[in-house]
């Protein structure tokens, strides 16, 4: 009987004590909705490395997506001022029909907030993100709602 040479203690995929090596951690799933294409293309380009990007150019085709599989995501990022229903509107919307998206929503906008938008982003506690925005802002903004309200170590589809 030939045996094959152990792989030295802590080659690749092993540890000290022989067992496979954890699986590479799962990136967290962002929606991010905004009706301008570059935006949208930029946003997922400069985020493809750390997280699984979904992008869409409304908030009827965001409702759509979660819709599909509503714990799919584990943030979801939206432009305030779109054609139809709006940032606020789609926020409400999610907070109404997927609670468990709530303190998982923020905003990206480059406009001024007037007072109604000041209160509805109150009321709501949805963080906002003013463009234009750096990489490092955009992915910690990202992380920090994908990161969300929910217990320690639990993802967007453990949260059923």
């Amino acid at each position: 009987m030939v045996e094959a040479p152990s792989p030295p203690v802590g080659g690749p995929g092993v540890h000290a004590l022989g067992t496979a090596s954890e699986p590479a951690a799962r990136r967290p799933e962002i929606l991010f909705v905004d009706d301008e294409a570059p935006i949208r293309s930029l946003v997922a380009r400069i985020m493809r490395n750390d997280f699984v990007v979904t992008t869409v150019a409304s908030a009827q085709e965001a409702m759509h997506a979660i819709e599909a599989a509503p714990d799919r995501f584990d943030a979801v990022l939206t432009d305030l001022r779109m054609p139809g229903v709006t940032g606020l509107g789609f926020a409400a919307w999610l907070h109404r029909q997927h609670p468990h998206l709530s303190g998982r929503i923020g905003l990206v906008t480059g406009s001024s907030l007037d007072a109604e938008a000041m209160t509805a982003i109150e009321q709501h506690d949805l963080p906002c993100l003013f463009k234009p925005f750096t990489v490092e802002s955009l992915r910690a903004f990202a992380s920090v709602l994908a990161a969300g309200p929910a217990l320690p170590g639990l993802t967007a589809r453990d949260r059923k």
